[in-house]
């Protein structure tokens, strides 16, 4: 039963990487996807042109029990196959809010992650919209990692806007 429930979040996961929504944001350079290996999804997100700073953020996905279960993500580096380090982190006031890893270096300070949901239900009606239920898809994660990372405030690594 356990392997039929991990096929059919499978099934789902690909389904909404194939809708129209996550290519239309594939398509206007917004993220990309680099690497599915179930039930692990690195994809890259954009972020603002800023001179010396990068274009890309990647992030490791894990969306074991999609979508019933929220995914979780961490900032991560191809380079070396493990966690971005810190001083690598995106900067800027919401991009401190959301990368913050003297909350949890190993997830997303957002209602749509599932770490971060544990002990937050209260987000569960601040934010409605960014509370992780079934009827959200990845697009809607991705989306708002896009935001943070566009931002006006957004200053890139080095914090000097």
């Amino acid at each position: 039963m356990g392997n039929d429930l991990a096929t059919a979040a499978q099934a789902m996961f690909g389904r909404d990487v194939a809708s129209a929504r996550f290519q239309a944001g594939a398509m206007a350079g917004r993220w990309r996807l680099r690497k599915l290996d179930w039930p692990t999804a690195v994809i890259d997100v954009a972020a603002r042109p800023l001179p010396n700073e990068p274009p890309w953020y990647r992030f490791k996905f894990d969306v074991a029990g999609y979508p019933s279960t929220a995914p979780t993500a961490v900032l991560w580096s191809s380079d070396v196959d493990a966690p971005l380090p810190h001083d690598e982190w995106p900067k800027g006031p919401d991009a401190d809010r959301v990368f913050n890893p003297n909350w949890n270096a190993s997830a997303v300070y957002l209602p749509l992650d599932r770490v971060a949901q544990a002990g937050h239900d209260g987000w569960m009606a601040q934010n409605r919209r960014l509370w992780w239920t079934p009827a959200h898809q990845i697009s809607d994660y991705l989306g708002e990692l896009w935001r943070v990372l566009n931002s006006s405030g957004y200053t890139g690594v080095t914090n000097a806007a």
